[in-house]
Formats: structure tokens, sequence, C-alpha cells
């Protein structure tokens, strides 16, 4: 059994939430991180001790994608053979009750029967967290790479039954397949973890749905031609939704403040769903496609679902962080083209172009050099003077060089040291952040003083 576990990166989200699990659930495991982000700390945690103190204690250590081989801490602990696992690894055994025995690759491990997995490029933090709701009667624990509304990125449940959000942005989503799947879509992003190649990206996602197809599991799916390719190529058993669609069909009948819609199909397995009509108090359309994908998984549990929806978002989903007259300002984590077009559709319906303002913190500078041009075309639906970006925000915490703004001739930079004096000029107007790091924080510290 372990004893004590170190991760590096602790401060991600994900990692955060992981080790916070582990404190509850295993109290008898010594716990502790390092991470770059100053003054970061967690309670009953040390973080950043000296190696030399516990080193020899150590049974295992986890990393993220983000840390790199010659990280000067994952050098030592490899000098000194402790086990070293990704992140997912973790997750995965966390998830088929293995009680943290000493394995060291997923392989080893038995695919749960109680664990829903939800993967893809956009909206899986949302799906994750409507299903958690939905699913609440039946207790599970839930891990997501976002928050909820317990401020955790996690959920501790009574049951032996797990809900997880798994991440593309590398390949270790394929440690975490299960008898339930969630794949709303497809999207070119994290391509550098790819070999630039979308084409590897799409091999990867094909691995993982032979892998379900070897173990007879079930796929829900968007109305997403990459998905459908690969399953139509596979033959694989699944559920699929979307607009015009012979299994699920999506009828919109309103779209205001409140989005309303229909659901017909043709399945037994489904049939609860059969000409029911749902409603949300929600902003954004993309929002009927991750509830839908949860009602159908919800109801593939036998668990009813009334039609008038009180489901909250995982944070930083279109949040409201200050409103005012007519003055609004929403925090949004949409980092991605394809995201941010979503949003900005959204505000369109409500607003005018020239009363929507953004302030964007681009994230990863990768992403923003192999996307550039469907960055420049989705910040076309506003006037150019609309748009403010700032400096970039990058995952390690590392500065990159001024290069990154080369991939940028659209819109007017910023400096966060003035961003107060426009949020003052901008009253009355509409302001949405799209950020993945820290522009919000630094925006609710503004919005504090007035």
């Amino acid at each position: 059994m372990w004893t004590h576990i170190h991760f590096i990166g602790i401060s991600g989200i994900s990692m955060g939430g992981l080790a916070k699990y582990i404190q509850i659930k295993y109290p008898h495991i010594t716990i502790t991180g390092h991470t770059n982000k100053k003054d970061y700390s967690m309670q009953n945690i040390s973080i950043n001790g000296d190696l030399k103190t516990f080193i020899n204690h150590m049974s295992v250590c986890v990393i993220s994608s983000s840390i790199k081989e010659n990280h000067p801490e994952l050098s030592i602990i490899k000098a000194h053979n402790i086990p070293v696992i990704h992140r997912s690894t973790l997750l995965n055994i966390l998830t088929t009750n293995s009680l943290l025995q000493e394995y060291l690759t997923a392989e080893l491990l038995p695919t749960p029967n109680e664990r829903i997995t939800v993967v893809g490029s956009h909206g899986k933090t949302s799906i994750t967290t409507y299903l958690h709701q939905m699913l609440e009667v039946l207790k599970p624990t839930t891990f997501l790479g976002g928050v909820l509304k317990n401020n955790e990125s996690f959920a501790m449940g009574g049951n032996n039954f797990y809900i997880v959000e798994g991440d593309e942005s590398d390949k270790s989503f394929l440690n975490l397949t299960s008898p339930y799947t969630i794949i709303p879509n497809l999207d070119d992003d994290h391509l550098e973890n790819y070999h630039n190649s979308y084409q590897e990206y799409l091999d990867t996602f094909e691995e993982y749905l032979i892998h379900l197809k070897r173990k007879n599991k079930c796929v829900i799916y968007y109305e997403d031609k990459c998905l459908s390719d690969l399953l139509k190529k596979h033959q694989i058993h699944h559920i699929s939704y979307g607009l015009e669609n012979s299994h699920v069909s999506i009828e919109i009948l309103e779209v205001v403040d409140t989005l309303q819609w229909k659901l017909s199909t043709h399945l037994e397995a489904l049939s609860p769903l059969k000409d029911r009509i749902f409603e949300v108090k929600m902003m954004g359309v993309w929002n009927i496609y991750n509830i839908t994908a949860a009602l159908i998984m919800a109801t593939l549990k036998q668990i009813p679902v009334e039609g008038l929806l009180h489901l909250y978002k995982p944070q930083r989903r279109c949040e409201i962080i200050y409103q005012q007259q007519d003055t609004i300002i929403v925090d949004d984590y949409a980092v991605h083209p394809t995201e941010i077009s979503f949003v900005l559709d959204a505000f369109l319906q409500k607003y005018s172009k020239d009363d929507i303002y953004v302030i964007w913190q681009p994230h990863r500078w990768t992403r923003l050099r192999s996307l550039q041009d469907k960055f420049k075309e989705v910040f076309t639906k506003i006037p150019t003077n609309n748009l403010f970006y700032t400096p970039i925000y990058e995952v390690d915490m590392t500065t990159p060089s001024e290069e990154w703004k080369s991939h940028i001739n659209y819109g007017l930079f910023i400096q966060y040291e003035n961003i107060s004096n426009l949020l003052k000029n901008l009253k009355g107007k509409k302001i949405i952040l799209l950020n993945a790091g820290d522009l919000n924080t630094k925006i609710k510290d503004i919005i504090k003083s007035w």
C-alpha cells in the first residue's frame, strides 16, 4: 500500500483535486506537492518542501503532461528509482477501487463496471457537471477539469460509482476507457502534443473507440463528422444525438434568456425522452447539446429528469462576475476559436455588436500559432476596436518571447496595469473575459475597489 504520494504540478485544477480527494479518502497517506506558483498553499499539505526530508519515504510521484522530463524535482525522484505515474493513471486507479495498491500502469487494472467517462474537445466540463447533478441520487464521485459549485474539481460520493472527465490535451485519456462514454465533438486543439498533426489526434481517438468496441462499450456523441466517420468505419455500437439524426433529434423551439427544446427518439431504451420538452435558464445554444448528452446518459441509467431543469454550470462558463445597471462583465474559460464563437454568438443574439467588448488573454502560444487564422476570423464578429488582448498566459508559467505577438494582427494590445482604466471607460457595455489563466482574478480584484 502507498503511504506517501508526491504531486509535481499540484496547483493544477485536476492535480489539486486528486490530492484533496486522496487526503479525504485515504487519511493514512501523506501528500506533498511542488508548484511554480508563488505563495500557493493547500490545507495540511506540504508544498515545495525540501525533497531530502521525505524522498526516502515517497511511495510514488504523480505528474501531469505539463511536467517536462528535465524538471529538476522529477530528475531527482527518478534517480532514487521512485515510480512516476501520470495523473490519468492515478485517476484510473482511484476509480477502480484498487485501494491504491502499487499498480504502475493502467493496463494492470480492471475496467470498472460503474464509471462514465466524458472525452472530446469542447463541452466536457459542462457535460460532466450536468451529469453529476442528474445522477445525484446515485451518489457519484465526480472528477472534472473545471470547478464545481463546491469550488472543487471533484465531488465525493457515497458509492463506488464514478463520473470522470478525460483530458484530450495529450493521449492520457486512453487510460480511461469505461462502460459508458460521452464524446461531444472533436476539434483541432493541443496539436503540439500530437506532433502538430490533426490526423494523429484523430487516430488517437480512433484507438480509443476501437478499445470501446472490443469491450462492447456504449458511446454517445454529437453529430460530428469526424466522429461519424470513425463510428461508421468500425461499426461501433452507439447512440447519437444532433439536430438531424435518426436516433435522437433536437428541435429548438425558442432561444432567448431561457432555452427550450424537444427530443424525439425511436429507441426503446430512451423512450422516457420521447416527445419531451426541456427548458433551462441559461445563455448559449451549445448548452442544449451538452445537456442532451447528459439527459441521454441519465436515461440509460434509468434516472428520470424533470422537464424544467434547475442546473448550475461549472464555474467560468459565461459566469456573470459583475452586473450594475447596463454594465455586465462575464468570465468565460473559452480558449479555442470554436468555443469563443459560441460565446460571441450568445451575446450577439441579445446585444448589439457595438456594445460588446472582449478582453482576451491568449492561452498557450502553440495554440495561438496553429490556429491564428481561425482566431482572426472569429473575432471579426465584433469591431476590431472592441477587442483587447493581454500578454499571453502559459501553463508552465514561463515567459515566452515577444514572438507570440506576431500571430495577432487585429485588436488592441493592453497591459494588465491599464485594464482598470479600460473598465471604467466601458461602463454601460457588455464585457466578455476570455481566459483560462489569471485574467479573471486580476479583474475581480479591480472590481472589488469599485
